[in-house]
């Protein structure tokens, strides 16, 4: 038997305990967030890594922008991460962020194709 599993069905056996004990009122949800992990962690950890990883090295996170070429430079810019750190960076350090407003906007354009998309996809899974 892996440990891991052996050691998370434990918890999900003192999680069980708790909760029919009355101390708790989470435990049911724990137990179910760590049978999920068990069966889709290493699943889902591939296609996370494979677009966030990517997404962070261009957007400025682990490096300034401006050490990038051009050409990449301009695409990273399209990014909604690179809003997003453009806006956090600068407040990290005490400072007022460059383009805020700009920033924000972009950042609220992402969010709001995001739930038209959802929408249209929900709409249309619901007509079916």
């Amino acid at each position: 038997m892996d440990v891991s599993i052996s050691h998370s069905s434990r918890r999900c056996e003192v999680a069980r305990r708790l909760g029919e004990t009355g101390r708790t009122r989470l435990a049911p949800a724990w137990c179910v967030t760590i049978q999920a992990w068990k069966s889709d962690a290493r699943l889902m950890a591939i296609p996370k890594s494979n677009r966030i990883l990517p997404s962070a090295m261009l957007c400025g996170v682990f490096y300034p922008m401006d050490a990038l070429p051009e050409v990449v430079r301009w695409f990273s810019q399209v990014l909604p991460l690179a809003h997003a750190t453009q806006l956090i960076r600068p407040l990290l350090f005490g400072e007022w962020p460059a383009h805020a407003l700009w920033h924000v906007l972009a950042l609220l354009a992402y969010a709001a194709a995001g739930f038209w998309i959802a929408l249209r996809l929900f709409r249309r899974r619901l007509l079916k």
